[in-house]
């Protein structure tokens, strides 16, 4: 039975996250710099991997990006946090792909964070949520205030 229940529950995981965000694909220009081509495969040390990290990772303020690989809004900000994360000197962002640590891993996302698509970025304060950003324009409002 529990088998059953925990298969259930990944089936759900999985459907629920295939949903992907895109908002206003025209609206906002994307990329701090267009040459740049980076990739999460340079960022492994800036991943996390466990489920209590989510919301242990620090107990300062951290932001967590909650990416897909082939989202199409994922895509479309993904050299804006790139870029934003390898130039970050006073904040802390870290990025969960979605999935691969929901299917392969099979780490859950913190059920407060209340993350159902991506792209997401959630704000995290001394082991608090503190907000949840949802969508490519939230997403580029909270990158251009990061520091």
């Amino acid at each position: 039975m529990k088998k059953m229940i925990f298969l259930a529950m990944m089936f759900f995981a999985l459907i629920a996250f295939n949903g992907c965000v895109d908002s206003n694909p025209t609206s906002v220009p994307t990329t701090n710099n267009p040459n740049t081509t980076l990739d999460y495969g340079q960022f492994n040390a800036d991943h996390i991997y466990t489920f209590s990290e989510q919301l242990y990772y620090t107990n300062e303020r951290y932001y967590i990006y909650y990416y897909q690989p082939a989202c199409a809004g994922c895509i479309r900000v993904k050299n804006d946090i790139l870029t934003t994360l390898q130039s970050l000197q006073v904040d802390t962002m870290v990025l969960f792909d979605v999935q691969y640590n929901l299917g392969l891993l099979q780490i859950d996302i913190e059920p407060s964070f209340n993350v159902t698509v991506t792209p997401t970025m959630v704000e995290v304060y001394q082991n608090q949520h503190v907000a949840t950003y949802v969508g490519v324009d939230a997403i580029l409002t909270v990158l251009d205030r990061l520091q």
